[in-house]
């Protein structure tokens, strides 16, 4: 299966952690320490939330079939 795109950089659980450690207080700069990653990374996340254009691989099934029942959800709403 060829999978077009580049890998994400960050894990699920990696996302999970920055937003819980973000709600604790803790700096970008220690967030970015304790995962080795860049604070402009760190940032991003808090700024989005958690959400990216698309899913990562292993939940890209499940993101889809959430997606469509929203989109579903709102066009019978407002259309």
């Amino acid at each position: 299966m060829r999978v077009c795109g580049r890998q994400p950089k960050l894990t699920e659980e990696q996302v999970a952690a920055i937003l819980e450690w973000h709600r604790q207080r803790k700096t970008r700069a220690q967030l970015a320490r304790e995962l080795g990653i860049k604070e402009a990374i760190v940032g991003t996340v808090i700024w989005r939330r958690g959400q990216f254009k698309s899913a990562p691989r292993e939940d890209r099934a499940r993101n889809l079939r959430e997606r469509r029942t929203k989109v579903e959800r709102l066009s019978a709403r407002w259309l």
